[in-house]
């Protein structure tokens, strides 16, 4: 079959012309819409990823909230525990005058030593206060044992050697026998 073109060079380059309009702005549009689509899809992903940064930053203070309250908990009965054993030692030494030695191991301690724990051994003829710790320098130590030694309060002051091997960061342990006023008048 044979087809012919009866129209005019004019007409069929604005037919051209026409096709060619129509098929650009076909295109055009097609174009626009995918791209309002494909916006729309990202402000809901920007919109979802805020939404769960919330969340999580919500859920990590929670967690930081828990965390301390559960450090103020356990630091609450570490205090606890403490007063219990000074209310003991004072129960079952009314005589002595515990706050009174308290302070002066606090006053004789440089503020490099720290105290982690205080320990009390009673025989026939004396009574002993087990000092236990953290310093951060030997000459720290050093200088804390000195200190209980010249005290009116201890008799004997003694610390193992292996207190002083190490320069710098100093676990420690002291026995001070305890001296009068402070020492039990115990019955024999």
């Amino acid at each position: 079959m044979l087809t012919f073109n009866l129209l005019p060079p004019e007409r069929k380059a604005e037919l051209r012309f026409y096709r060619i309009a129509t098929t650009l702005s076909r295109r055009i549009i097609l174009l626009a819409g995918l791209s309002t689509i494909f916006s729309l899809l990202m402000g809901l992903a920007v919109v979802s990823l805020r939404v769960q940064k919330t969340a999580l930053e919500a859920a990590r203070e929670s967690r930081t909230g828990d965390a301390a309250i559960s450090a103020a908990q356990k630091a609450q009965k570490e205090i606890s525990a403490f007063n219990k054993e000074i209310k003991d030692m004072t129960d079952a030494f009314p005589e002595r005058k515990w706050s009174l030695l308290l302070q002066e191991i606090g006053k004789l301690a440089p503020a490099t030593v720290r105290i982690k724990d205080l320990g009390h051994e009673t025989t026939k003829d004396q009574e002993t206060l087990i000092i236990s710790g953290h310093a951060d320098k030997r000459e720290d130590l050093i200088s804390f044992e000195e200190g209980l030694k010249k005290s009116s309060s201890f008799t004997q002051v003694t610390s193992p050697l292996a207190n002083f091997r190490k320069p710098e960061d100093v676990d420690f342990t002291i026995n001070a026998e305890l001296m009068p006023p402070y020492a039990n008048t115990m019955v024999k």
